[in-house]
């Protein structure tokens, strides 16, 4: 599930008329796995250290063990994670976005590699577990074009970006820009 590249054309393929509070409900009640959990082995140890030491019993968000149901009603792709890494700020170093649950709330949160260790970036504002959060996370790669909803233009990804896909709601890309994480509504 690494380095994955996503459409934003076919990210939902069908009516976007489902009820936001629906979409949050099924969140809610979503799994989360483990640290030990397939994918999380991958993330240096380092960023496993910062989150144990930052959100001590956090969980990592487990798409396989959605109900199929579920999988089938936020169209999951095969290419969306909780887990993934790309160069978010052009530096040539591999950095890491993760999704997590921690003391009920939702956290998607980015670690960018600086000298020997990461830093810890939250991408998108906590939400309490009951209020929703990103369902999934993708990598926007550099060279990738999206529109840009608020602004009204296609852009052009200079960097990797953090792709979080809210089920049936919408799509935000966070490209890291003058030091912090600027959004971009791909999908409303």
């Amino acid at each position: 599930m690494w380095g994955m590249l996503m459409d934003h054309s076919s990210i939902f393929t069908r009516s976007l008329g489902i009820a936001a509070a629906t979409a949050l409900a099924l969140f809610a009640t979503a799994s989360f796995a483990q640290n030990g959990s397939p994918g999380i082995a991958q993330v240096p140890a380092a960023i496993r250290a910062t989150l144990d030491g930052k959100y001590p019993g956090w969980q990592l968000y487990d798409i396989d063990a959605m109900d199929p149901g579920e999988r089938r009603y936020c169209n999951v792709k095969p290419e969306w994670s909780s887990v993934a890494a790309g160069d978010f700020d052009g530096d040539g170093n591999t950095d890491y976005a993760l999704l997590i649950r921690h003391n009920q709330a939702n956290y998607a949160l980015a670690f960018l590699k600086r000298g020997g260790g990461y830093r810890l970036y939250n991408v998108f504002p906590a939400k309490p577990a009951d209020r929703g959060g990103a369902n999934f996370l993708a990598i926007t790669a550099r060279g990738q074009t999206l529109y840009d909803v608020e602004r009204h233009r296609t852009i052009v990804a200079k960097t990797d970006g953090v792709t979080l896909i809210f089920c049936e709601s919408s799509v935000t890309t966070h490209f890291f820009e003058k030091g912090k994480f600027r959004t971009v509504i791909s999908q409303d």
